[in-house]
Formats: C-alpha cells, structure tokens, sequence
C-alpha cells in the first residue's frame, strides 16, 4: 500500500475506510503498520486496532493474555489517531483529544513512552518536530489540533472538569469504579456524538465497570451501546504461544491466577464489591444533612453514631444516623474525619458534640486502640460499646449494613442537596469508600470486607462507622445471615 497519504479531505477518508478494511485480516492496516513503525501486527491485535480506528465504533473491551502486545496496540492507535484526527474521531472540527488512564503514574508513563517513541522515530517524516505544539514526557499537541495525555488514575489524583473525544483505560480492571463512574467516564459526554471508550486489561473484581463492559457485549437490535469485544486468551496470542512452557509452568504454580490472566476467566474470581452503583443510586436521597437532623430530633427520632477509631495510616471516622422509628429506616446526616489528631483530643471532641438526650448509642471498633478509648468515652458517661472486629464479626455486621442497602432502608444526601462544602467533601469520601469497598468470599465460607490490600491509597474508615452504626440502632440479623457459634 502506498505511504502518501491524499491531503484533499473526501480522497482522504476514502483511503482511510480502505486502510481500516477487515478483507483479508485487515491487510492494509498490517501492511501500512508494517512499513510505517516496522511493527508486525499478530491476530490477537490488528483486528482490535482496526475496530479502534472506526468511528462508528463507540466502546471496545480488549482483555488479551499477559505479554501479549496490548500496550503496543494502544500506542500504534494514538499514533494512527495522530495522524488522522479527521478520520477517527466524527464530527472532528479542529480538536481532538485522546487521553490514557492507568491506575498508577509508572504505567501511564510506560504507554505513554510506547506512544512517544513511534512518533518521534519515525522514518518517513510523517510527525516532523515543527508539528509538536507541546512535547512533554506525559502529554503531545499537535498543530493539526490533536492532543494525546497520560493521565494517572490512582484514587487520590484530580482529575475533574477534562473533556476527551477517546478515553483509553489501560489495566482497567485496577481502577476506581467511583473514579471511573464519578470522574472519567464524563469527560466523553461533552463533546459532538459522545466520546470513544477503549477498556484494556484482564478479568479483575466482579462488578466493576471492566465486568459490565465484559457482560455487556454489542448487538446491533439488542444491545445497540454495548462494548464490542476483543478477547484473545493465551493459546491465541502467538508471541505467549512462544514460550508455552513457561507459561504452563505459571498455571501449575497458581491455577485461578492462570485462569483469569491467561484464560481470561471471570467465573474464577472470588472478589466483588460491596455495593453496585445502582444500588448506591437508589439510596440517595435530595436532603440537606444539617436540616434532616433538626427535623429529627423535632419529631423525636432516635441518634446513633459509629465510630472506626484510626490505627495506621487511616483517620478516625465518626458517622451520626437518625432513626425513623416508624419505617425504620436511616438517614446519614453527619460526617467528622480526624487525622493525626491525638485519641485524647478526639475523645474530646467527641464528647462535645455529644448530647445523652440526643444519643441513643455508639458503637465503636474495639480492636487495637478502640478497646482503650471506649472506657476513656463510658468514664465521660457516654453510652458507649464495643465491638471486635474478628472476620466473623465483621461479616456479621457488614451483612446487616447490606440488608438496610439491598431494602433501601438507609439514605444519604446527594453532594447538590448538601449545602456546607466541608460536608459535601466528606459525603463524597464515603461514597467512594462504600463504593470501593471489596469483598472477598473464601473456601471456608466466609465473606471478608476490605479495601483494596494491594493500594496504599485505599481505605475503609467510612464503610466501617457506617456499618457500626446501624448495628448499634439495631442488632439485627436478617433471617438468612445467622450467628456465628
């Protein structure tokens, strides 16, 4: 196929619709990658390249073996994209943006270098130094108005108020359903016919936004915004096929992990979250916290408070609950977060926001320090209780919190009905713990409740006060839970 690529706009999406042809396994698209970045594409990545380079093409979910060539593909379509912006992305009018997100900053940078590399040590002149606006380690602009970032996605990273034609999530089963759900996927919805959504990585935690693109799959009647699929696990990936030995050696060291990084095997997987988004969803309520609080204590509601006393690297998280006697249902209506604040203060700080009158009970974590503090706040004649956070006692409790969820029988404010910031701040917080929030079924039958062990970034302080505090209003089992002996 020839190099010279047509300048005049209708010859030029002519030729584009032949490069991207699928006839004869997308031919062209191999032999124009071929000659222009010396790259020979295998059959577990030109058909994905060619279905990233269609406009018409919405969401793609691309999961290949481990070593299989999955970044390289992605950093060839930037570079394609690059080139032409016209053709890629619909409606283009002078601006496009592609940016790549990855859970952590190292491996935003890696794809990002793949990228960089294709477009800076090219042979034919195609990306001359004269056409870069910004060249930067993270971040290329055009003049032809094309922009590719990379774009770290860890749970701490702000990222909000960014407007994307294509977002890639690279690993994109290590990142943040809440900063998918809350921060990236919206930066696609403001630009002509929505944006392009390329999801890479392996099977991960079952109901996560990679999960439900897996489950979601394209059906032009059916499902006409579903995900088209590229799947291609490890016996069709020729480069791992080249050292199947090693590779077998892998699955005899570790099955389950083989099945889901090799196999792509979701049905092996024993995590999933703790709450789904739509269940979050049907549990907000517009309600301003401070105002549901005065009305409750007006109406005689009941008060209870969690509280999660910090160990390490987390905070002290205290949650307050009215109890509406007659529905019996929840309501959240303050948040307080110490950090780095010394237990005695805090005790203090506690025991000035408390009123017996208002209080019904506290429930406290008695593990570590919990147990010392908890006499320290029933010398201060605050009705106080322990509990120890054994993994028995905990699924207990989480498992009575998921009952109030599942019955929709505790609420929280939506952030546009709070109207203090500080409060809005912390709702968002535990929106994103609860969200986050993992759980893990193991052989002995048990369920354990945790944030995410392999991310220092991770925490639980918020779904942990929550859960204490409806299990100091009731202490209730529901039918199919159980004590433990």
């Amino acid at each position: 196929m020839n190099i010279n690529i047509p300048e005049d706009s209708e010859r030029r999406l002519r030729w584009f619709a032949k490069l991207i042809d699928p006839s004869h396994r997308c031919m062209n698209l191999r032999s124009f990658v071929k000659k222009l970045y010396g790259r020979k594409l295998e059959k577990n990545q030109y058909f994905a390249l060619r279905d990233m380079l269609d406009p018409k093409i919405r969401n793609i979910y691309y999961s290949t073996a481990r070593q299989a060539g999955k970044t390289e593909v992605i950093a060839i379509f930037q570079a394609l994209a690059a080139l032409f912006p016209d053709c890629v992305i619909p409606f283009y009018e002078g601006k496009g943006h592609c940016y790549v997100f990855a859970p952590k900053q190292e491996q935003a940078q890696i794809s990002f270098e793949r990228f960089s590399n294709l477009i800076h040590y090219n042979d034919y002149g195609l990306y001359p130094p004269e056409e870069f606006l910004v060249d930067r380690a993270d971040r290329l602009t055009f003049k032809n108005g094309f922009e590719v970032r990379a774009i770290t996605a860890s749970r701490n990273a702000e990222i909000e108020g960014l407007t994307t034609h294509i977002i890639i999530l690279d690993e994109s089963q290590h990142i943040s359903p809440f900063k998918v759900r809350e921060s990236i996927f919206p930066m696609g919805g403001g630009v002509i016919g929505g944006g392009k959504i390329i999801q890479c990585g392996l099977p991960g935690i079952l109901g996560s936004h990679f999960h439900r693109a897996y489950k979601s799959k394209y059906d032009p009647d059916l499902n006409p915004y579903g995900y088209v699929h590229h799947i291609y696990p490890w016996t069709e990936c020729p480069r791992v096929l080249m050292n199947e030995n090693y590779v077998m050696g892998l699955r005899n060291q570790d099955v389950e992990s083989f099945e889901r990084n090799y196999e792509l095997n979701w049905a092996r997987n024993n995590f999933g979250y703790f709450v789904q988004e739509d269940q979050y969803d049907k549990c907000e309520l517009e309600y301003d916290p401070l105002e549901m609080r005065k009305e409750a204590l007006e109406k005689g509601w009941e008060i209870h408070w969690g509280i999660d006393f910090a160990k390490h690297k987390d905070s002290t998280v205290l949650t307050e609950m009215v109890l509406d006697p007659e529905t019996e249902e929840f309501y959240l209506v303050r948040l307080v977060e110490l950090k780095g604040v010394d237990y005695i203060v805090q005790i203090g700080m506690f025991l000035d926001m408390y009123n017996p009158s208002e209080v019904v009970h506290i429930s406290v974590d008695q593990s570590s320090i919990g147990e010392v503090n908890i006499e320290l706040m029933q010398s201060k004649s605050m009705n106080t209780s322990g509990e120890v956070f054994s993994i028995q006692k905990k699924e207990l409790i989480y498992k009575n919190f998921k009952y109030y969820i599942e019955s929709q029988k505790v609420h929280w404010p939506k952030l546009e009905s709070i109207k203090s910031k500080e409060m809005q701040k912390l709702v968002r917080r535990f929106k994103q713990q609860l969200m986050e929030l993992e759980t893990e079924h193991r052989v002995t039958g048990h369920t354990s409740y945790h944030c995410n062990q392999n991310d220092n970034l991770a925490r639980d302080d918020y779904p942990d006060s929550a859960g204490l505090c409806i299990w100091s209003a009731t202490q209730y089992v529901p039918p199919d839970v159980g004590y433990w002996e």
